[in-house]
Parts: structure tokens; C-alpha cells; sequence
């Protein structure tokens, strides 16, 4: 590494803390004035990621307990939509019984499938 480029007051100096940063966070937090706010809107792109994964908990738990079968959609295209939602809750670490994921799909269907 060139001496100009970690050397302090260099021209040539790029701060340490940007290099190590995705171009799509550095351009969010590249206006701020000083270390410390730097410091905070770093943290707080940082941690987007936990709420993030509680907003897609949260909606794929909303998606399932709305679940509904679309008026005119064909059976197929329902299960597997709903299947889709089952998937999902389970790779978000809900246990659903299968007693009760079959009796959600069954309630839930339109008139003429039941």
C-alpha cells in the first residue's frame, strides 16, 4: 500500500472505513459531516438487515393467516400458491401442524371446491 494513501492530510489519503464498504451503503452515508455521524448512519444501514428479516416474518405470517384462494383461480394454482406460503413460514422457523395447514387450505377455498 502506497504511503500517501494512509498517511493522514494526504490528498491521496482514501479512508480506511469506505474501502471496506459495498458501493450501495457507502453512497447512503457518504454526506455526513463528521466521524460520529458517519458512525451512526453506518450502524444503522448495518442493522437494516434484522428488521429487514422481521418485516419478511412479519408478512409471510400476514400472507398465511389472510390466506384466500383468487375468484376464478384453478385449484391447481391455489394449492400451489398456498404451498408457496407453507414453504415460507417453514423456512422462517414457524411449525404449523399439518392438521391445521390442511384444514386453512380446505376452509379457505371458493364454494364450488368445497
Amino acid at each position: 500500500m502506497s504511503r500517501d494513501v494512509i498517511t493522514v492530510g494526504s490528498p491521496m489519503r482514501i479512508p480506511l472505513l469506505y474501502r471496506g464498504l459495498p458501493n450501495d451503503i457507502y453512497s447512503l452515508i457518504d454526506s455526513n459531516e463528521t466521524a460520529k455521524d458517519l458512525w451512526d448512519a453506518l450502524t444503522r444501514q448495518m442493522r437494516g438487515f434484522e428488521y429487514g428479516e422481521l418485516d419478511r416474518k412479519s408478512t409471510i405470517l400476514y400472507e398465511y393467516e389472510t390466506f384466500k384462494d383468487i375468484e376464478g383461480e384453478q385449484f391447481l394454482d391455489t394449492y400451489l400458491h398456498y404451498l408457496q406460503v407453507v414453504n415460507d413460514l417453514k423456512k422462517c422457523g414457524y411449525k404449523k401442524d399439518n392438521c391445521e395447514l390442511n384444514y386453512k387450505f380446505l376452509n379457505n377455498l371458493q364454494q364450488e371446491w368445497k
